[in-house]
């Protein structure tokens, strides 16, 4: 496969700083592209994974927005609270919770159910709190944190926040943009080998979704949108019914991303499997 850095993906470690839309800015300067986009915006002073991806790569993105997002928090408690108290506070706080949205929001202030997966506390020197925490999508960790203060009777605040996980995209595959640039100097010089590794193809984005295969002799008309039956398939791996899928072709090119009609143990050897969502021709 031909390297094409302006239809991949970057997992840059974006600065505390410039917005979402400023960063994935420098970086279009930087690789000099026309297209590039975002997934899940950080506030300007917020830092850690930022999906970016660029050129067709872009219609991808949205595949990652339902997806679960990890951060570590550093929360400042108010007044003093022992170990335990807060270990029992964070019991309370797992599993699905009533949120209130900011009054700083893009969104309409209004009170929503999201889930708490995993909160674990990592650390407590007094009252600096530092904790790792996996959410819904669209979880506010600044109400989280000002509603387990609530809960304790100290209050509390967020002092700072990073991002290390999208889906299956965490920190220690990110990049920053000075990391960008000096790869991108290398290239220019003939030494590709630093971009290639910063630069992710486009089937990265949607690594975390089941895998269809299929044979060569459907590909045509699922890239004329055509929904994919069961004739056309090689093998899949195991998925549950109304979830998006990746279809790829026999030399592991992706096709498709689709929505499935029914459960991989139903498939039978007639019907609809995949509805298409985004087509790749």
């Amino acid at each position: 496969m031909v390297f094409d850095y302006s239809e991949g993906l970057i997992v840059l470690d974006k600065p505390s700083g410039p917005t979402s839309h400023q960063s994935s800015a420098y970086l279009k300067e930087i690789l000099g592209i026309k297209k590039a986009g975002h997934s899940g915006t950080l506030d300007p002073n917020v830092s850690g994974v930022l999906p970016v991806a660029f050129g067709r790569s872009t219609r991808l993105l949205q595949f990652l927005l339902l997806a679960p997002k990890e951060y570590v928090c550093w929360m400042k408690l108010h007044g003093d609270v022992s170990r335990l108290e807060l270990s029992q506070a964070f019991k309370k706080f797992k599993g699905e919770i009533k949120q209130r949205v900011p009054r700083k929001s893009a969104v309409k202030r209004q009170t929503r159910k999201r889930t708490i997966y995993e909160l674990e506390l990592l650390e407590m020197n007094g009252r600096n709190v530092l904790f790792r925490a996996l959410v819904e999508r669209g979880t506010y960790i600044r109400m989280l944190c000002i509603d387990i203060g609530k809960k304790l009777g100290v209050q509390a605040h967020m002092y700072e926040l990073r991002r290390t996980k999208v889906a299956h995209l965490d920190e220690s595959i990110s990049f920053t943009l000075n990391e960008v640039k000096a790869a991108k100097i290398e290239y220019d010089a003939g030494k590709k080998l630093l971009l290639k590794r910063i630069v992710y193809p486009k089937e990265k984005i949607v690594e975390h979704l089941p895998k269809i295969v299929i044979y060569d002799d459907a590909v045509s008309s699922l890239l004329n949108g055509i929904s994919l039956k069961a004739p056309g398939i090689k093998e899949m791996e195991d998925f549950d019914k109304d979830v998006f899928v990746k279809v790829f072709d026999e030399k592991n090119e992706l096709i498709m991303i689709g929505k499935s009609t029914i459960k991989s143990k139903d498939v039978k050897k007639v019907g609809v499997v995949v509805l298409p969502e985004v087509v790749f021709n």
